[in-house]
């Protein structure tokens, strides 16, 4: 690797690496449903079940509770799961809300609804990121 994207964790101290190593901050960008904003307050003291399908999905599931989202289930399945149109009706549950990932996955498997929480990632030395980049690309 010439360079390293690394995730800042709290409380995490950021590592020395021996290549060139650019912090990457993420942050929740809300809830979404078909695009548009939805308000945590819409699943309060509602049925609602949280699924992913992401490689560490207590994060997601941690992200929304701490939106203060309390669901009655949640489900993991493995990273990339490929949903059924069944599968998502078997989940139960008066509301749905998943990662973004899976979000994209499901518009051609069901029309049930569900929301998706967006996560944004930002790296605050990215101009620094790209001109390495365009320095390892082949002179034209």
């Amino acid at each position: 690797a010439h360079a390293a994207c690394v995730q800042e964790i709290p409380g995490a101290s950021f590592p020395d690496l021996p290549i060139p190593s650019f912090r990457v901050q993420t942050g929740m960008e809300g809830i979404y449903q078909d695009e548009r904003p939805v308000s945590p307050e819409t699943f309060k003291n509602r049925a609602v079940v949280a699924f992913a399908g992401i490689a560490k999905p207590e994060r997601f599931f941690n992200a929304i509770e701490s939106l203060g989202i309390r669901p009655v289930k949640c489900v993991r399945c493995r990273d990339h799961h490929h949903y059924s149109g069944r599968e998502i009706v078997n989940l139960g549950g008066e509301m749905l809300i998943t990662t973004e990932k899976d979000a994209v996955r499901l518009s051609t498997v069901t029309d049930r609804p569900y929301s998706y929480l967006r996560i944004n990632a930002k790296i605050p030395d990215v101009e620094g990121l790209m001109s390495l980049i365009v320095s390892r690309l082949p002179a034209r």
